[in-house]
């Protein structure tokens, strides 16, 4: 090859330098940077985009408190139920003690300090958990259901139980569940051009996406507008949920808000004290009373403060097909409205609230399929991002479409002021 004469590499040089100096100084102009930094970003949405309108199918996986669930989405809206995976006892200890120091985890957020026990945030998981229990198990549902379809999956929205961390399903790049899928070779499941589309949530919460399994809360008006913040939907409204597993009873409450709105779980609780194969040892109906006292302590305290909002109970879990379930709950449900009414609370002073007032009724909302009716929401929900679902949307009467169903849902208006915990509380609750 010939070699480059000392004037021709002189001059190479020479308008690489003036090359380097234009861009460095471009660079230096914020205005030209935000430019190529929004251009770059668009192009890399339309390639994502464009990928997304390809796949065949994608999945949503739900990660609960005893097992675990994939539901694959076709291109054509058929769904199938592909793989369920129960944790083992390490499995379910992980999951015991994950959902009893939520009360810790929120308190330490709240307060904008770090936990102090090294785990992070309520979604991490410290590495030897990490390593021993999750990833097994995730790998196992993923090799299950990669059986089934004969096909690889790469395309995955994880349904959990959660808590009021903002930071996590979002940005928390050492999230179980956002390392997980990094580990396990998926793809994120929503990709977003700058401030136009709604920024999704890497997972949600496990009730939200048992309602939008059935169509409740899905919210797909909002997925093609941007995002609403400070706006939060469900507000005056109430929704309790009761899973009943073969191994545990797991109990939460979260606003009726849209399933992405994933951070708006209040409280959690995991009893495995009352999981449904006790009834093998136990008297039938003192299994059930027993379910009924535990349900009734942890609803009846909300319950009394929030009589003015919309409530339903939310069923769902293996137990979901035991008829005494229902039955029980129906005498949950009669206790509850036969409860003296105390002073009627209001809506907080210190928010401009829009919301409907209850009515003194409790709605029962048994889940279609109470083992992958939370896999099914996540993948419903995912799709909005996946075939061109946005592709010839009238942006501004979506948004329209999107703020009224807000106005209709209980909105908030104003940013949350969290509560402030002093540090001997904090250490109690760890």
């Amino acid at each position: 090859m010939p070699r480059i004469a000392m004037p021709s590499r002189r001059r190479a040089l020479k308008l690489l330098a003036l090359l380097c100096t234009v861009l460095s100084a471009a660079w230096l102009y914020q205005p030209v940077k935000e430019r190529c930094l929004d251009a770059w970003s668009d192009l890399q949405w339309r390639i994502e985009q464009e990928a997304h309108r390809q796949v065949d199918f994608i999945v949503g996986f739900y990660v609960g408190p005893s097992y675990c669930a994939a539901v694959a989405l076709f291109r054509n809206g058929t769904t199938l139920k592909l793989a369920k995976v129960d944790g083992d006892a390490n499995y379910q200890a992980a999951m015991e003690r994950r959902i009893a120091r939520a009360d810790a985890v929120q308190a330490w957020f709240d307060s904008s300090e770090p936990v102090p026990d090294g785990d992070g945030t309520f979604g991490r998981s410290t590495p030897e958990v990490f390593e021993t229990v999750f990833m097994p198990t995730l790998r196992t549902l993923k090799e299950r259901s990669e059986s089934i379809l004969q096909q690889r999956i790469e395309h995955v929205h994880f349904a959990t139980p959660w808590i009021a961390d903002y930071r996590s399903p979002f940005y928390d790049e050492k999230d179980t569940f956002v390392v997980a899928r990094r580990r396990l070779g998926l793809k994120k499941p929503f990709t977003f051009q700058a401030l136009t589309l709604a920024v999704m949530p890497m997972h949600v919460n496990e009730a939200n996406a048992v309602l939008a399994a059935s169509g409740r809360k899905l919210c797909e008006e909002c997925a093609c507008v941007a995002w609403l913040w400070p706006q939060t939907s469900g507000y005056g409204s109430n929704v309790f949920y009761v899973n009943l597993s073969n191994k545990s009873l797991f109990l939460s409450l979260q606003r009726g808000s849209c399933v992405f709105e994933a951070y708006n779980v209040l409280q959690l609780q995991l009893d495995t004290a009352y999981g449904l194969d006790k009834l093998a040892s136990q008297d039938p109906i003192e299994y059930w009373e027993g379910v009924n006292r535990r349900i009734m302590a942890f609803i009846e305290p909300w319950y009394q403060k929030n009589r003015d909002y919309v409530t339903a109970i939310l069923i769902a879990g293996e137990a979901t097909t035991n008829p005494d379930l229902l039955a029980m709950l129906q005498s949950v449900q009669q206790k509850l409205l036969e409860l003296p009414r105390k002073a009627s609370s209001k809506l907080h002073d210190a928010y401009d609230y829009q919301h409907i007032e209850g009515t003194e009724s409790i709605e029962l909302i048994v889940a279609e399929d109470g083992v992958f009716d939370a896999a099914k929401g996540a993948v419903m929900w995912m799709r909005t991002n996946f075939w061109g679902f946005c592709d010839g949307t009238d942006r501004e009467t979506m948004d329209i479409v999107c703020h009224e169903h807000y106005e209709r849902n209980g909105v908030e208006w104003r940013r949350y002021s969290p509560p402030w915990y002093s540090h001997d509380e904090v250490q109690h609750l760890l």
